[in-house]
């Protein structure tokens, strides 16, 4: 192959994937998708008995909401950013969207404040 004209260069890594709902039970609207490197994070499933989780690159649908994974990705799933909509996220994780590197804890559902309190 011989390049007649240089391009752009390529910024971060995107593909054309389809919202089939594909390791997170199906149901996925059939939508055809650009998905690039910032829309993925990373799930994990571990079931009982193993001793260390199993992790995989996961896209969120825009037109349905349903979760997809993709095995194209060429990095490992750990060095994504888990789901931030996932209830009972990570402390590391909320830091890190929020630009902090505090140790602060992140805010109580129920009082909107930092969590001090104990739960009853």
């Amino acid at each position: 192959m011989k390049v007649l004209k240089k391009g752009r260069e390529q910024k971060g890594w995107s593909t054309e994937a389809t919202c089939t709902g594909l390791g997170n039970g199906g149901g996925g609207c059939r939508a055809e998708l650009l998905v690039e490197e910032g829309d993925l994070f990373q799930t994990s499933h571990q079931s009982y008995g193993d001793t260390s989780p199993d992790y995989y690159v996961t896209f969120r649908c825009s037109e349905c909401g349903v979760l997809t994974d993709i095995k194209n990705y060429p990095k490992p799933a750990r060095d994504l950013p888990r789901d931030p909509q996932k209830r009972g996220h990570d402390a590391r994780d909320l830091r890190a969207s929020q630009g902090s590197t505090t140790s602060r804890r992140p805010p109580c559902d129920r009082c909107k404040e930092e969590r001090t309190h104990v739960d009853d």
